[in-house]
């Protein structure tokens, strides 16, 4: 059921940017929803969609979500997802490996999204890759970066905002 109403909201997100960000490659755009903000860039047809969960219920996690779009049908279809990523997805930010994944609540995978999201607030250039093959490469603009891109940062694991905003 979380992932459906993650699906959801993603896919609500996504269609509410598709219009501004489609003709726009390597701009990041950002939006919030639900206690969610997504962070989304696009490249070769090829959308990064990292959501951040700041205010929503604590049982939900961020996430990160690859699609395709297609500019004739005006739909973005899910192509890879980070949820349990076992080593298949993986970004090489400006020279370096990281393997993100969702749920962030373990020691391991709240330490990568930390050094996931740090690197990416700031990425000037990455690559993504899926199962070893580049899917596509990314150069953000730096006003983008600067003005968007630069707040995902705040996006803590779940493990810290569950011991501080999200005390249950």
């Amino acid at each position: 059921m979380k992932n459906i109403i993650k699906f959801l909201l993603t896919v609500a997100l996504l269609s509410a940017f598709q219009t501004s960000y489609a003709e726009k490659p390597n701009v990041w755009v950002s939006g919030t929803g639900q206690g969610f903000t997504a962070y989304i860039i696009r490249n070769s047809g090829i959308t990064v969609d990292i959501s951040c969960n700041y205010a929503s219920m604590p049982s939900y996690d961020h996430s990160i979500i690859i699609s395709r779009y297609n500019p004739k049908t005006r739909n973005a279809e899910e192509i890879f997802t980070f949820a349990d990523n076992r080593g298949d997805g993986e970004f090489v930010i400006d020279g370096i490996s990281y393997y993100p994944s969702t749920p962030t609540d373990t020691n391991f995978s709240s330490g990568e999204w930390r050094r996931f999201t740090t690197a990416m607030s700031k990425a000037k250039k990455f690559e993504l890759k899926i199962k070893e093959k580049t899917v596509a490469v990314f150069t953000p603009t730096p006003k983008s970066v600067k003005d968007i891109a630069s707040d995902m940062k705040q996006c803590e694991d779940m493990i810290t905002l569950r011991n501080t905003i999200f005390r249950e």
